[in-house]
């Protein structure tokens, strides 16, 4: 139970519930330390699916433009609002620290993956998630692998999904190589 200001006495969890809801995620962050059964209850599972959930119902659809052959110091980003028709951001301030955005690899739920290549190399990327309602992008931890000297690169295909078992978001990296000694693709 969340108190209301009207001597401390309580009103229903349900109730806050419905209130939240209808905050975006933006305003949302504003009000975790109004109430600690408030952080709680932005914080679950339960409440994020929920409040996705009515989001999609209830709000007006944006459109992303991203124009891949921008320059490196220019936007490559542009999120538009459908309702009204005006830019709302170009680029967001939070993504500028994202410049050269190589690639937008996919979406799920509203989330973004972003590529980002260093300096061309298959294995010199920088991959991130982008979620344009909390206004976050976070980077993804690169791994490291060794690669045979007779290995040459040939495809990379990216994929990033939900997990329904684990409720949990994957991303999963696909590479092709062509074996020089025994003339043969891996994996065949």
């Amino acid at each position: 139970m969340a108190t209301s200001g009207n001597g401390g006495r309580p009103f229903p969890e349900d109730l806050a519930v419905d209130i939240l809801l209808r905050f975006p995620m933006e305003f949302l962050f504003q009000f975790k330390y109004v109430c600690k059964k408030w952080y709680e209850i932005m914080k679950s599972c339960s409440f994020i699916k929920e409040h996705m959930n009515w989001r999609n119902k209830n709000k007006s659809p944006q459109i992303l433009i991203y124009d891949h052959s921008a320059p490196d110091n220019s936007p490559s980003i542009t999120l538009i609002s459908v309702s009204d028709a005006g830019v709302i951001e170009n680029p967001p301030d939070y993504l500028k620290g994202f410049r050269g955005i190589t690639y937008l690899l996919g979406s799920v739920d509203g989330l973004f993956l972003l590529k980002q290549e260093i300096d061309g190399s298959i294995f010199n990327i920088s991959l991130s998630l982008w979620n344009p309602a909390t206004r976050e992008v976070r980077p993804l931890l690169a791994t490291k692998f060794e690669l045979q000297q007779s290995f040459r690169q040939i495809d990379r295909q990216f994929g990033f999904g939900l997990d329904p078992m684990n409720n949990d978001y994957k991303v999963v990296w696909f590479l092709s190589f062509w074996d020089d000694i025994i003339n043969q693709t891996i994996p065949r």
